[in-house]
């Protein structure tokens, strides 16, 4: 990092602490959640039963065992604090998800506030990511998704902020975990193109060539430990490689089998089938649930309904933006564009195959940019006696913070809508945390019939 750039993030910091501040209280607050009782269910949960094992592989050996379907970067990742104790300490092999899940928390207020420009709504995004159903679950399980989230976040944030070359990094990683993170490194590589006009082969290589060989040199411990590599030269190790890449396409390719939890991409917004990873009606201590005759503990990829049925009605609002250039002003089409193509890129890739097994939790990855519309609109509403203000200083959220209508106007509508956003969440907490609760509890929680 350049020392002008340390020095403009310092700078930054020293002059708005009180959002820093606040920022670092959401993120602390968000972690307490993802890491309570985090060791619950000690046993694998969902995917966990191939991830951990793969990760307890690559601990032993050095590359994973036989076939895999993903890339091996978010096996490592968890693998890391495995390597301090047990192997089979279920703490341990979803910390780094929970850490992971953390990071997003910080990730997501600063994407808000680069796109809005205001620290005020960023703090507020980052909130409604913290108490998140689908952002709590999917931090406190050893599954890939949360990496992937974190390093396209990290990509998309460099996009915006000009650094072309860290977002090459930052995809590269991501693609690593999951190859869904290329096309988010092509749409906003596409949405960088257009916005930076000066150094095109520069950027080029910054988004082709930078991503590739990072995500080649995280194939190295395959290339040195794995069986089908060994006794093999350098070229001979790289053709093993590109084929067992063809191996991995053509299983995605031609994957078909059927599950009850199976999602189309269009349902994950409506929350119409969140997927069941843990499900236990035989606990053993009944007290747990105030003696109830019947007491269960679940684990549900269910989101908040608040945010993501609100953030449904939001996207629709911004596509009919792009069309009534009235409905525009502060939600410039730029801004438009940057949220519907973080969700576009989440979900076009899984459209053309119906037939393939998806699934509700690969959501998180565009969970960021729902919040991220459900905010651009909320900005919109609760702004708009303040165009000139917003239009006419450099330091908006600065000069807002000092107008006399600035609580009544903009802090408590924030407040309301963050409290009401807050209940809903302590009302579904019990099936994001796996509480034990009584079975009447429970289905009054699950309540729609295709959440079964």
């Amino acid at each position: 990092m350049k020392s002008a750039d340390l020095n403009s993030i310092l700078a930054n910091i020293k002059a708005n602490k009180k959002h820093f501040a606040l920022s670092s209280i959401i993120v602390i607050f968000g972690m307490a959640i993802r890491f309570f009782n985090l060791g619950n269910p000690q046993t694998y949960v969902f995917d966990e039963t191939y991830y951990v094992k793969d990760a307890i592989s690559l601990i032993q050996n050095g590359s994973e065992s036989g076939f895999f379907v993903h890339p091996e970067l978010g096996k490592l990742l968890i693998s890391l604090p495995m390597r301090f104790s047990s192997l089979d300490n279920s703490f341990l092999w979803r910390a780094s998800a929970a850490i992971f899940g953390t990071i997003c928390i910080a990730l997501v207020t600063v994407l808000v506030k680069k796109v809005l420009c205001s620290w005020t709504f960023g703090n507020f995004a980052g909130f409604l990511f913290a108490i998140d159903g689908v952002a709590i679950v999917m931090s406190r399980v050893a599954l890939l998704d949360i990496f992937l989230t974190a390093f396209v976040l990290a990509g998309v944030i460099s996009v915006l902020y000009k650094k072309s070359f860290l977002a090459g990094v930052m995809f590269g990683l991501g693609c690593a975990v999951k190859w869904s993170a290329l096309y988010f490194l092509i749409f906003f590589f596409f949405y960088y193109l257009i916005k930076e006009k000066r150094q095109y082969f520069k950027n080029i290589l910054f988004f082709t060539v930078v991503p590739f060989f990072v995500y080649l040199a995280t194939w190295i411990p395959y290339l040195v430990n794995s069986k089908a590599a060994l006794g093999k030269n350098f070229f001979e190790r790289l053709w093993v490689l590109a084929d067992f890449h063809r191996q991995i396409y053509n299983f995605h390719a031609n994957l078909t089998a059927a599950h009850s939890y199976s999602s189309s991409a269009w349902q994950w917004i409506t929350m119409s089938r969140p997927t069941a990873m843990y499900y236990n009606s035989t606990l053993p201590d009944q007290m747990q649930c105030g003696g109830s005759a019947s007491c269960v503990e679940e684990i549900i990829s269910l989101g908040n309904l608040f945010i993501w049925w609100g953030g449904a009605v939001a996207i629709l609002f911004l596509i009919i933006s792009l069309f009534i250039p009235t409905f525009r002003r502060r939600l410039t089409s730029g801004k438009i564009i940057i949220c519907l193509s973080g969700i576009a890129a989440g979900l076009i890739p899984w459209l053309p195959y119906p037939n393939r097994p998806t699934f509700q939790f690969y959501s998180i990855l565009i969970l960021p940019f729902i919040i991220l519309s459900f905010v651009a609109v909320i900005h919109y509403f609760l702004l708009l006696n303040y165009d000139e203000l917003y239009f006419n200083n450099n330091d908006f959220d600065s000069a807002l913070s000092l107008d006399r209508s600035y609580n009544k106007s903009i802090i408590m509508p924030l407040f309301i809508i963050g409290f009401l956003t807050f209940i809903v969440s302590i009302y579904f907490y019990p099936v994001w945390l796996s509480i034990p609760i009584s079975y009447e509890k429970w289905r009054q929680i699950v309540f729609f019939p295709s959440w079964i």
